[in-house]
């Protein structure tokens, strides 16, 4: 029997995913759930499992492929099962991909023969130039038209001209000035790049910081883990602050939630977003329902995520959904910081190191362990009073941890 193989929707950002690796190949024996096909979307690389038995029949996509969600990538079955030829749109034959910068072989309609559906492409592309003439992709040659340039003023002779090379020309730097490398932009460094613009551009945003005495939180995250030790759960500082944000996030509502033009969602669970770094850029895991859980079990949450972040195999429901994001950079010595707000939420945390400082207490001068944390805020949804407010409420309850240990709350 046939089993269709679906891309999956790339989240709340695209509705395109790059396919970057085929794991098995025209004719291989293939089991329910084995590695068939990675993709990358705009946050992460993801491995994608078959859902069927049989011999991989047809692909219908080529690596770095661009594909959108829901679109029929292969087929499954069994040997000798003819699979349904696909035909490509218009848009498919006549627009060129953003990510290759070259045309994509056409498939006409009458075409019966799998081989044809998926024509090798050659290892060494080229573009076929015009006698005197500057070679350069389509694209290169439309942008460049469209700002009447010469593309002979742009590359050197015999290279083709791509069309980032003509966004850079255009940006004042030209790349034959100076030995340079280029660093090709990933999906997912492009979504980063789009989406900070976004935010910094679309969000009024203002900070907010507090310092707070550690002192406690120390000691309980220590009595804690001594007692989750068995059960082989590690609470870390991240978890706390969560905890703790989804009580103040109770008194303060507002802090969860997204301005829209109709009016300010605000949302019921809290699903706290991690910002986790990695080797190909940032992304941002999700706990959703953060506020119903225990730190133990937040703390177990966010370890999953990040091991399947460090292991390339995050699902989407990992990725989406989030409502308020954390950042820290403690671990690297940062003091504070400011973090970009994450669209289209309306506030994110920046975590800073816990460092000894010297504090006034009972009118003596004595040493504490005092973190940082600033927050950033939509200030179309949230008054500067009222941020204030939240942090506030958010020192004291890091600084009395213990009261917020094993609380779960039903919905804010």
């Amino acid at each position: 029997m046939l089993t269709k193989i679906i891309a999956p929707e790339s989240g709340q950002t695209s509705s395109e995913v790059t396919l970057v690796k085929w794991h098995k190949a025209i004719g291989d024996q293939v089991e329910r759930g084995d590695l068939l096909f990675s993709i990358e979307t705009d946050k992460a690389i993801l491995d994608i499992e078959s859902c069927g038995k049989g011999v991989l029949l047809e692909t219908y996509y080529n690596e770095n492929d661009t594909v959108a969600g829901g679109e029929t990538v292969a087929y499954v079955g069994n040997p000798g099962e003819i699979p349904p030829i696909k035909t490509q749109t218009r848009a498919e034959e006549t627009i060129p991909s953003d990510e290759d910068d070259e045309y994509r072989p056409i498939v006409k309609e009458n075409e019966t023969t799998t081989k044809q559906l998926n024509p090798p492409l050659p290892s060494n592309r080229t573009f076929k130039a015009d006698a005197g003439k500057q070679t350069a992709s389509p694209l290169a040659r439309r942008l460049a038209k469209s700002h009447n340039l010469n593309l002979s003023d742009i590359g050197a002779a015999g290279v083709p001209v791509k069309r980032h090379d003509v966004e850079n020309y255009l940006a004042g730097i030209n790349v034959d000035d100076r030995p340079h490398t280029v660093q090709p932009l990933s999906k997912m460094r492009r979504t980063i790049a789009r989406r900070m613009l976004e935010s910094v551009n679309t969000i009024p945003a203002f900070t907010v910081s507090v310092d707070v005495d550690m002192k406690e939180c120390i000691k309980f995250r220590k009595e804690l883990n001594n007692n989750l030790s068995a059960a082989g759960v590690k609470v870390s500082f991240n978890d706390i602050i969560m905890k703790c944000a989804c009580m103040a996030v109770k008194t303060f509502p507002l802090i969860n939630s997204a301005f829209t033009d109709n009016g300010i969602k605000i949302f019921n669970d809290v699903n706290f977003g991690l910002a986790i770094g990695l080797d190909t850029g940032l992304i941002v895991t999700v706990v959703k329902s953060a506020n119903t859980r225990t730190i133990q079990e937040i703390a177990v949450a966010n370890t999953e995520n990040i091991e399947l972040a460090r292991q390339g195999k995050l699902l989407m429901e990992n990725l989406s959904g989030g409502t308020i994001t954390l950042s820290s950079l403690g671990a690297f010595g940062v003091r504070s910081f400011t973090a970009i707000i994450n669209p289209p939420e309306s506030a994110i945390l920046a975590v800073g190191e816990i460092a000894d400082n010297a504090v006034v207490r009972s009118g003596r001068i004595v040493s504490r362990p005092v973190m940082t944390v600033t927050a950033s805020f939509d200030h179309r949804v949230i008054d500067g009073a009222m941020g204030a407010a939240f942090l506030n409420e958010l020192k004291t309850l890091l600084e009395n941890p213990q009261i917020v240990n094993t609380i779960k709350e039903e919905t804010l």
